[in-house]
């Protein structure tokens, strides 16, 4: 009897044991596919590349789990290899929200008003894309740091305010 519960509660300590390293497996690997956001080449975009490269496509199609992991990198200045338009490369961060916009709808994630609500843009007719470069890329780094952090802030109460 003693040999049975003891057999019992081994196999019991081996499941749980095994269903503690899955769920360390999974996060490991969101952890790991965001943080290979400085790799990404290619973004998604309309006409050519719909999900972009292999590791946006990959995080777009469990974009709802990432994105806390995706908010984080919000601020990171390290460069990506994506070159906007051979002006300039894209920063992690940068990489990060296009990720957001490109995984929620307009509706669900509003980038044009909340970037306008926190830096009250003066040209509300420009591009997107020049209200971006202008925030994050034009100003000194410092500045261009301190415009990432406060996004990053209105990022995680909009994402507070989804839950």
């Amino acid at each position: 009897m003693k040999n049975v519960f003891l057999f019992l509660f081994t196999i019991f300590l081996f499941n749980i044991s095994c269903s503690q390293k899955s769920k360390l497996g999974a996060k490991t690997v969101n952890y790991t596919i965001v943080d290979s956001l400085k790799y990404v080449s290619v973004i998604p975009d309309d006409y050519f590349y719909p999900k972009g490269d292999s590791i946006c496509s990959k995080i777009l199609s469990n974009y709802k789990d990432l994105t806390p992991l995706l908010i984080e990198k919000i601020n990171d200045t390290i460069n990506s290899k994506y070159k906007y338009a051979d002006f300039y490369y894209y920063k992690v961060g940068d990489v990060a929200i296009e990720l957001l916009s490109w995984g929620y709808s307009n509706s669900e994630f509003p980038l044009r008003k909340l970037l306008n609500n926190e830096f009250q843009i003066q040209n509300k007719n420009d591009q997107l894309n020049v209200i971006f470069y202008d925030l994050f890329h034009e100003n000194t780094s410092e500045i261009n740091f301190k415009n990432r952090q406060r996004f990053k802030i209105v990022v995680e109460k909009w994402f507070a305010n989804k839950k």
